[in-house]
């Protein structure tokens, strides 16, 4: 189980650069951060580690960006990009309409989560009662959920496929048609 921080980015892009260790980051005054737990497969880990071998992606899967753009009709266009540095460079390219959205995403630990949803609810209160008590963390937080996540609406169909079969892990598609039998059965 992974945790996820979600930094979203407003449209304004105010902000100013910042000097670390390793280089030098735009840091905007317009982000929110929110702590967001995920569950996420091996096919997930395999499908980054290909990535950073075949060199197409040169940095660890907790530095990766995901900004999204919608255009006029709607569409989003995922975009990965590597770094901080990259993050900038794209931010200055704004579209016609003056905002590119951005979420970057790092995974942590479910002890970090806990950390940091304590330094969540220091700065936002009544957000954090609500997402604590009202809507409690098994329905918001895959970290949290206690039942099998086969029977969870997604976006995301294969990862609900591929919790439906964890225990047919080896003959994925055998368990398809066997599933199918025993409907056409019933």
């Amino acid at each position: 189980m992974a945790v996820a921080e979600f930094a979203v980015a407003g449209g304004d892009y105010m902000g100013v650069w910042e000097m670390t260790p390793k280089s030098w980051n735009w840091k905007s005054f317009s982000k929110m951060i929110v702590s967001i737990a995920l569950h996420h497969n091996g096919s997930y880990d395999a499908m980054i580690a290909s990535v950073i071998e075949a060199g197409e992606l040169t940095c660890e899967p907790n530095d990766l960006v995901i900004s999204y753009q919608i255009n006029g009709r709607g569409k989003i266009h995922p975009t990965l990009i590597k770094n901080d540095r990259h993050v900038s460079l794209y931010m200055l390219d704004i579209g016609i309409d003056g905002s590119r959205p951005t979420l970057r995403i790092n995974a942590y630990s479910l002890e970090d989560f806990d950390n940091h949803f304590v330094e969540f609810k220091n700065k936002c209160t009544a957000v954090a009662v609500v997402l604590e008590h009202d809507i409690g963390f098994e329905k918001w937080s895959r970290a949290h959920f206690p039942g099998n996540r086969y029977d969870v609406m997604t976006i995301n169909i294969a990862e609900s496929l591929n919790v439906k079969l964890i225990n047919e892990g080896e003959y994925p598609v055998a368990s398809i048609f066997n599933s199918i039998a025993k409907r056409f059965g019933e």
